[in-house]
């Protein structure tokens, strides 16, 4: 009885070490990327950055449909406006972009490469880019059960 309570024990505990929003899904650079992503960024007229907004809240995105266009630059504002912590999580989206900035309220990354942003309840967070390549992506908060009830969407770049 003893040895299959520890690992019930053992599992609890993983669960809800794995609640926290935990921090953004940085990706470390491979070859020539930041180089590449550097002379677009510094291309792009930021001054015609479009902006747009997604609220994150008790299982859900709103909008949890996004379009964006090839080559005009975006500044996407998520706001986590639950009682708990969500991510944005799309890696391919992120990978078909080139980001400028992430800010968030102590401060910002310039020229992030992510997978996915964490908010934590109450948080915004900021990210300026342009879209590089058409293509529909898979969104998702990979928060505990928070897929299963129907924490996900679609992004879209034409």
């Amino acid at each position: 009885m003893r040895k299959a309570g520890l690992p019930l024990l053992l599992a609890g505990n993983l669960f809800l070490a794995a609640c926290g929003a935990g921090e953004d899904g940085f990706v470390e650079p491979t070859g020539d990327r930041m180089a590449e992503l550097g002379r677009i960024v510094a291309a792009v007229d930021w001054s015609k950055a479009e902006a747009r907004t997604v609220v994150l809240d008790a299982f859900g995105f709103s909008p949890a449909s996004l379009t964006f266009r090839v080559d005009q630059p975006y500044e996407l504002t998520l706001s986590n406006e639950g009682g708990g912590a969500h991510n944005f999580v799309a890696p391919a989206f992120f990978d078909a972009i080139a980001a400028k900035r992430l800010v968030f309220a102590v401060g910002e990354v310039g020229m992030p490469l992510l997978r996915s942003i964490a908010l934590e309840a109450g948080e915004t967070k900021t990210l300026t880019f342009v879209p590089l390549e058409a293509g529909e992506f898979r969104l998702i908060c990979d928060q505990p059960l928070h897929e299963l009830f129907g924490m996900e969407g679609t992004i879209r770049i034409e």
